[in-house]
């Protein structure tokens, strides 16, 4: 069931019968209305649908943000990504770039995911030698 804050009235947006022993995965389409407001999530769960004795239970997720309800694909995503690539893999100064005028920036995080450098509209050549030895992510965008 869903609502918005705003009101007092709850929405079916799923039923099931079901009395799966096992965990699922369950897509709800919510309705457009819902975009830009925030909302609340319940489930209830009646295990006893087979008159078999199991437990009834009520679960709520209160002041979740809808913000899009627009769905993106593997395959669509996957059109947009250029072929970039950094080498060489471990660097020591100098970590090159395939094709840098794709790049709008790149971000190096440690592995604690502490942003620790950012530079925007980088070049073919990313010095980085100014970090410490240790691992790093790096982001492109």
């Amino acid at each position: 069931m869903v609502r918005d804050v705003a009101t007092s009235t709850w929405e079916t947006v799923l039923a099931s019968d079901t009395n799966m022993a096992s965990w699922r995965t369950q897509v709800i389409t919510l309705n457009p209305s819902y975009i830009n407001k925030t909302i609340e999530v319940r489930f209830i769960v009646d295990k006893n649908v087979a008159g078999n004795g199991y437990f009834y239970d009520d679960l709520l997720l209160d002041e979740i943000k809808v913000n899009s309800l627009a769905l993106l694909r593997t395959s669509e995503n996957s059109k947009e990504q250029k072929d970039v690539k950094l080498y060489p893999n471990p660097f020591t100064d100098i970590v090159n770039v395939s094709d840098a005028k794709a790049l709008v920036s790149v971000s190096v995080t440690d592995l604690s995911g502490r942003l620790v450098k950012t530079i925007n509209k980088p070049t073919s050549q990313i010095n980085l030698g100014d970090l410490k030895t240790g691992m790093y992510l790096i982001t492109l965008k």
